[in-house]
């Protein structure tokens, strides 16, 4: 979360006041900081939740320049990745060329691998070559895993995400709607294992937990093309654990079809939930392109409004929760799929 508000500069400062305000939050992250304990936490999850290891350290190593990375930040988060030294010179190379990064001012990434870890590095911010067009996240990971640098599906440049005010919930401003899309290339089958919610605390950090409240229901064809298509109640716990999460009762359909597969929710009916969102529905839909085989469109709409919590920056609500999970689906695979 530091690391993604330093993209954002004094845009996040209401986000920052908000936590501390009413979670005693005391407030981001020095870079330093941030990198060290997001390797250490990467590090941990290693073995049990490797789908989302990589495409974070990945993430990460393509904003470098507008976080403000060093090299030794970059390397410190690729060695999360790579198998041995030699593994992470050629990801730091193949980076370093591929996203146009500056070497002018550059140490050599064998010093930067061999630096004393202990030590404060006097090493340079990471910075594109002036003048040269950027290359997405999506172009980068697509090279990494022709390289055979990755394992992983290429991800996707960010989704198209927008936001308006509508009316509903009891803030001054109303409910918000985002909306995202984005092209993957995939057949429906691959997105079926990502769209259930259930599976959603093993393709995103931001889903905590998907819990099942009573039994679900199975639906009928055309809505289930496969015996998993279901409509129930979960219960959902959301936000970033230590410091802002929210509990909510979600009456959710979801469904397979031959040419789509996806979801769509509502706030269940009565009391749920810890009372901190008070408008919450949407939708999820992976469908087969018009016109280009083998690739899916991914929309999404969620509409929703926190209570209390009007003023939060655009890209806050952009960068976190719903978008991630559109981002983690062109990623996230069933286990030995």
């Amino acid at each position: 979360m530091s690391l993604r508000g330093l993209k954002y500069g004094d845009e996040w400062q209401p986000v920052w006041d908000f936590l501390a305000e009413r979670h005693g939050f005391p407030g981001p992250l020095g870079r330093d900081e941030a990198v060290e304990d997001i390797a250490t936490k990467l590090e941990a999850n290693q073995s049990m939740v490797p789908a989302q290891v990589a495409p974070t350290v990945f993430e990460l190593i393509g904003d470098a320049h507008q976080i403000g990375l060093r090299q030794d930040h970059v390397a410190r988060l690729a060695s999360i990745v790579a198998a041995d030294d030699q593994h992470q010179l050629k990801l730091l190379e193949h980076a370093t060329n591929h996203l146009k990064w500056d070497t002018s001012e550059f140490h050599e990434w064998e010093h930067v691998i061999a630096a004393d870890p202990t030590q404060l590095a006097a090493f340079p911010e990471v910075k594109r070559v002036q003048g040269l067009a950027p290359v997405s996240l999506g172009q980068w990971t697509r090279q990494l895993a022709k390289d055979g640098l990755s394992s992983m599906p290429p991800m996707p440049d960010a989704p198209a995400c927008s936001s308006t005010g509508v009316s509903g919930g009891t803030g001054d401003s109303g409910a918000t709607t985002v909306f995202g899309r984005f092209d993957i290339e995939a057949d429906v089958k691959d997105l079926v294992y990502a769209t259930d919610p259930r599976n959603w605390p093993r393709c995103s950090w931001f889903f905590i937990s998907m819990t099942e409240q009573g039994r679900p229901l199975a639906l009928d064809p055309p809505d289930d093309a496969d015996s998993s298509a279901y409509a129930g109640d979960l219960e959902e716990l959301v936000g970033l654990e230590d410091v802002l999460t929210v509990r909510t009762g979600l009456t959710t359909r979801f469904f397979v079809g031959l040419d789509s597969t996806g979801m769509e929710f509502d706030l269940t009916p009565g009391i749920h939930g810890d009372g901190k969102v008070d408008v919450d529905h949407g939708y999820l839909l992976a469908e087969k392109h018009p016109t280009e085989p083998g690739k899916l469109v991914i929309f999404s709409q969620k509409t929703f409004s926190f209570v209390g919590l009007d003023d939060l920056p655009f890209s806050f609500l952009c960068e976190f929760g719903w978008i991630d999970m559109m981002r983690a689906m062109a990623q996230c695979r069933a286990p030995g799929g």
